[in-house]
């Protein structure tokens, strides 16, 4: 995210870190962060309680806290699950991801200097990694390599060179985020994350900062509506129902891959959109509304061009999660884009 202050006003535009690495971090096994803790909860529970009575003539009670862990990861990835649908089932949808909000809240328990140190840990273990490594969480096995894009961090420096002010806004953990970002020069009073509120101890809980008229512990996160909340309680101090309302004086630039980021980059002035064949947010951009839009295909492992348009009849989701059409700032039905920006 970009700022300027030119005229001493703040102009934030936000270059979205992956939410990967937060997942990476919250699933690692056996150091990983929250979710041993919750192991250690779930064990306790009526379920593997009977397993251990029982003897469990199938595992080994070493086992068992593995066996809670896949289904941890099988029920954050198998969206398809009635199962998952139902733990994930949320309020306000443009909000709130349910799913984003449990990677912090595994971390429950621990302090920010813990949370950090383990994400330096893991940022070290994974940047090294060659391309298409793989690790293992619990049974299943997912992604094991990371990397920066380099044209990110000439994206970033050319701005804070050139007087801009660059921020980072993200569905993903304040603490994994912040110390990511010191890899491009982003201080970690420039990170917008999931903030987890702390107790008398110092130790992370499972609730959140609030933002706008949501009260702490309350149903919201940076995502969709809640990214333009957090950037305008942050950055500008707007409070109440205002910092849900899109500003006069727009940011200058935001950057963006993810559905999630759409009302983010559409309250800014120029927008750069990372195609990742994300329906709402490709949609708005192809259609590129005042011609402030630009698409640029992944710099890593691009994705192949749709063969069909992209549907932004039905590209929107709704607070209730109802899908709709997409509409441009005026109202008007944003048509059927075709997939058109490719190495």
């Amino acid at each position: 995210m970009l700022a300027e202050r030119p005229r001493g006003g703040a102009h934030v535009v936000g270059v979205q870190l992956h939410n990967r690495l937060a997942r990476q971090l919250a699933a690692r096994q056996p150091q990983c962060l929250g979710v041993q803790r919750l192991l250690e909860e779930r064990a306790r529970e009526a379920r593997v309680a009977e397993a251990l009575a029982a003897g469990d003539a199938v595992e080994d009670r070493a086992q068992l806290p593995l066996r809670v862990l896949s289904e941890l990861v099988a029920n954050a990835y198998d969206a398809d699950s009635n199962e998952v649908q139902i733990a994930w089932k949320q309020g306000n949808e443009r909000r709130l991801e349910p799913d984003f909000a449990w990677t912090p809240q595994l971390m429950a328990g621990y302090t920010h200097a813990e949370v950090q140190a383990e994400t330096s840990a893991m940022l070290a273990v994974e940047l090294a990694a060659a391309p298409d490594t793989t690790q293992t969480i619990g049974t299943t096995t997912d992604n094991g390599w990371l990397r920066i894009y380099d044209q990110q961090k000439d994206l970033i420096h050319a701005a804070q060179t050139r007087g801009y002010e660059v921020w980072i806004i993200t569905a993903s953990p304040q603490d994994v985020i912040q110390t990511a970002a010191q890899m491009v020069d982003v201080p970690a009073d420039h990170v917008i994350g999931i903030r987890s509120k702390t107790d008398a101890n110092g130790k992370l809980t499972r609730e959140f900062e609030g933002c706008g008229d949501v009260p702490d512990g309350g149903d919201i996160i940076p995502y969709i509506q809640g990214k333009r909340c957090y950037v305008n309680k942050v950055v500008y101090g707007e409070t109440g129902q205002a910092a849900f309302q899109r500003r006069a004086d727009r940011q200058w630039l935001a950057a963006g891959d993810s559905d999630s980021d759409v009302e983010f980059l559409r309250d800014a002035k120029y927008k750069l959109a990372i195609n990742r064949n994300k329906s709402d947010l490709m949609c708005h951009a192809y259609y590129n509304e005042r011609s402030t839009w630009v698409v640029n295909p992944m710099f890593i492992e691009p994705k192949a061009a749709k063969s069909a348009p992209y549907a932004c009849g039905a590209a929107f989701v709704d607070e209730a999660g109802l899908a709709g059409p997409a509409r441009d700032e005026g109202g008007n039905l944003i048509p059927d884009e075709a997939d058109t920006v490719h190495p």
